[in-house]
Parts: structure tokens; C-alpha cells; sequence
């Protein structure tokens, strides 16, 4: 059966329900629950019923598979050669141009912070904060810092495993 995470203030999720693995069976579900368990299965009723198509198909989907790996080879394929001449030919669009410049290259160099800022260059301070994570999650643990200001400054994101779409 499984089991609820619980929720911490710490952890900056406002999810209850972050991390729990939902099982069909489990009488405890509640109906949001239910339902998300619910589309999981509709979808892995459509995931098999293409599956059982296929296998009956099986000599239309391995010419199509054959055709669609050759097209997918040859986009590549002419994708390099368009990109490699920097132009446009057929649906391959150069549509736009970005001009980036290394100010760092530059002012190495030009060689002086005169000459540079003579020709359009600036020198400027930037702050940047960083955080020692382990000595923020003890402080969030201690109250050092106010559980209301957590959730402003900790996001909690989750990654997921997941079937491909088809094609």
C-alpha cells in the first residue's frame, strides 16, 4: 500500500501529496486521487490497444518505421549541410541572425581599460548571492529563517519518467 509523504514547511511544497505513489487498489484514495488514477489508466488502455494494433500491422509499421528513420536521417543529414553554409534552401528557413560579443576577448585584446572603454566597452560590478545549501536547510530547520519567507525563496520542482509521445 502506499504511503503519504508528509508535507514540510521546509521542503517549500505546498503539495501534501508530493512524492506519494498512487495504487489503484488502495481503498484509502481520495476521489482527486481516484481520478488521476483513473487517467493513468485510460491512457494505458490506449498505450496497449496501439501496441495490439501494431503486432497485427506488423509488415505496415516496420516499412513505415524503415521510412520514417530514412526521413528522420536525411533531416539531420540536411539540416548540417544548411546550417554548415549559414543559408536558406527548401523548408530549412534562416530566419534570423544573433550577433553576440566576448567583452572579456575584447578587453584582453585591446589591452587597456582605456582603449576599451574608448570603444564602446564598460566595466561594471555585478552583486551575485549564492547559497551553502546545507547551512540554509539548517537555518530553515532551526527558524533562523521564518517559515512564511521559505516558500519565497525555495522552489521545489519535481522530474518525471515518462512514456514518449508516438510518432
Amino acid at each position: 500500500m502506499a504511503t503519504k509523504k508528509k508535507a514540510s514547511k521546509a521542503t517549500g511544497s505546498t503539495n501534501p501529496l508530493s512524492g506519494k505513489r498512487l495504487i489503484a487498489a488502495d481503498p484509502t484514495l481520495t476521489e482527486p486521487e481516484r481520478a488521476v488514477v483513473r487517467t493513468v489508466q485510460d491512457f494505458e488502455v490506449a498505450e496497449k490497444t496501439i501496441t495490439l494494433f501494431e503486432e497485427e500491422h506488423a509488415d505496415v509499421f516496420g516499412v513505415y518505421k524503415q521510412l520514417i528513420e530514412e526521413r528522420n536521417q536525411k533531416l539531420q543529414a540536411a539540416e548540417t549541410a544548411v546550417r554548415g553554409l549559414d543559408v536558406s534552401c527548401g523548408p530549412f528557413d534562416r530566419y534570423t541572425e544573433s550577433i553576440l560579443y566576448d567583452a572579456a576577448i575584447l578587453f584582453q585584446h585591446l589591452g587597456s581599460r582605456a582603449k576599451f572603454l574608448e570603444v564602446g566597452g564598460s566595466i561594471n560590478t555585478e552583486t551575485v548571492y549564492s547559497i551553502d545549501r546545507e547551512r540554509v536547510e539548517v537555518a530553515i530547520k532551526t527558524g533562523a529563517i521564518p517559515a512564511n519567507v521559505v516558500p519565497a525563496f525555495k522552489k521545489v520542482s519535481s522530474s518525471y519518467h515518462t512514456p514518449k509521445l508516438k510518432i
